[in-house]
């Protein structure tokens, strides 16, 4: 499948102050955001929970540690793989189901990355 990206795709190290929660029926899943754009977002994970869980419904929230804040979302995970860096992580994606509105912070590091 593939996803016209929409929007600008920012690195891991621009958003050590986030994290994100994953609810998968009454499972909860957290992991840090590696990137994000209007139509999705990259989680990674220590551990391999989403691997087998390509094309199932979630909901969730990017969270903010710094200014104590979320912004929910709802989608579906599209892809998941096992990463060759070490340590061993697990990144997979989500695709939005409606289109998001990233906050001010957000958008803010979307654009100082790009003009970097």
């Amino acid at each position: 499948m593939k996803v016209d990206r929409r929007g600008i795709r920012i690195t891991p190290k621009e958003f050590e102050e986030y994290k994100i929660r994953i609810d998968l029926g009454e499972l909860t899943f957290e992991g840090n955001l590696g990137n994000v754009s209007d139509s999705g977002l990259c989680v990674i994970m220590n551990d391999d929970s989403l691997m087998d869980e390509v094309d199932s419904e979630i909901t969730g929230a990017i969270l903010s540690r710094k200014k104590h804040d979320y912004l929910d979302f709802q989608g579906k995970i599209v892809w998941a793989k096992e990463s060759s860096s070490e340590p061993r992580q697990y990144l997979a994606g989500v695709e939005f189901e409606e289109t998001l509105v990233l906050t001010n912070e957000l958008l803010l590091k979307s654009m100082l990355f790009e003009s970097s």
